[in-house]
């Protein structure tokens, strides 16, 4: 085996601009506390407003743990059969749950995205961005035998270099065997 065939488990964990998410949910906590105070007030549709108030908080909560409360880290692993995965977690307080776990050998490309992610009309399309709204992203197409989907990662260039390493060692392990 090469030097550069080498892999060695590595893991990132982004840092992520929160103050997107923070205005978006602040607008909606007071545009909720206005609302409430518009179904006290209002002699018609007290249920109707209490419901667009009960929404907008529901909202507020999505946003916060989504966005706010949410540590994500990606994780390349080598398992005992030498096959190289990619683990997506998302650890909000103590709890950790892993989002995702793809093979490399199954990655057909990493493309740089750049504001918002496009969406494609027929795969499934999952997004593991820590950020409300990322600068810089990097989209993952991954094809297995049972099914294809994009994964976007918020990754620097740096990572998704080295990601790319790992996926070409990884076919070409594969293509041996």
């Amino acid at each position: 085996m090469e030097n550069n065939d080498v892999m060695m488990d590595f893991t990132y964990r982004p840092k992520s601009d929160k103050r997107g998410a923070l205005i978006v949910m602040s607008a909606l906590l007071i545009f909720s506390l206005a609302i409430v105070v518009a179904s006290v007030i209002s002699p018609l549709y007290k249920g109707v407003i209490s419901l667009l108030a009960v929404i907008s908080l529901v909202v507020c909560v999505y946003i916060f743990v989504r966005y706010i409360a949410s540590d994500y880290a990606y994780a390349v692993i080598n398992t005992d059969t030498d096959t190289p995965i990619l683990i997506v977690t998302r650890t909000v307080g103590k709890r950790t749950t892993t989002l995702s776990s793809i093979a490399l050998s199954s990655v057909n490309s990493i493309e740089e995205v750049r504001g918002e992610p496009r969406r494609e009309r027929y795969e499934r399309k999952y997004n593991f961005c820590q950020s409300f709204s990322p600068k810089l992203a990097y989209l993952l197409r991954v094809r297995t035998r049972y099914e294809s989907f994009t994964a976007h990662l918020e990754i620097p260039r740096e990572v998704a270099d080295r990601l790319l390493q790992y996926i070409e060692i990884a076919k070409s392990k594969e293509d041996e065997e």
